[in-house]
């Protein structure tokens, strides 16, 4: 099963791949078609990862940003109340340069340990690597302008030292 549907949704990719080269828009409907063997994929195997990741890839490069939030996030449902997966899935977006998405993992990062500066800093890098100045000096501002427990005392030094740099 997985092997079908990662060989159907790769055909998907090198079409989405096509259209972009050729700055065509990709073909109609081809957004519903990956979520129709997303979702059969699901529905077979038992470990919904790789579909789920598959789609989400695919529809973030259609632009359809909130429907591949959705898929990236499906499997993190069960570890909802802690911020470690969502800080390890905002690093791998920032890794791939999916900056949008990482964006919104490390603003859920944040709600599940609103108490960690350190999740902020790391946003607040990313944003700043990605040119993206005033959402990082505003948290890099949240970071400096608040009182964190003592363990993060570096965090909120090295915020200072980013923000004067900025």
């Amino acid at each position: 099963v997985r092997g079908d549907y990662t060989a159907l949704l790769a055909k998907y990719d090198e079409l989405i791949s096509a259209a972009q080269t050729l700055e065509l828009a990709p073909a109609k409907g081809l957004a519903a078609r990956v979520v129709q063997a997303a979702d059969q994929w699901r529905t077979l195997d038992d470990d919904d990862t790789s579909a789920c990741q598959t789609a989400s890839r695919l529809l973030s490069k259609l632009q359809k940003t909130e429907l591949a939030w959705d898929y990236l996030t499906t499997p993190l449902a069960e570890n909802s109340g802690e911020s470690a997966p969502w800080v390890a899935l905002a690093r791998s977006l920032a890794g791939d340069k999916q900056t949008e998405l990482a964006d919104m993992a490390w603003n859920r990062a944040f709600e599940f340990e609103s108490t960690n500066p350190e999740i902020l800093l790391e946003h607040a890098r990313m944003l700043q690597l990605e040119g993206r100045f005033t959402a990082a000096k505003s948290l890099l501002k949240q970071i400096t302008s608040a009182d964190w427990q003592p363990r993060f005392a570096r965090a909120k030094a090295e915020a200072q030292i980013l923000w004067n740099a900025m």
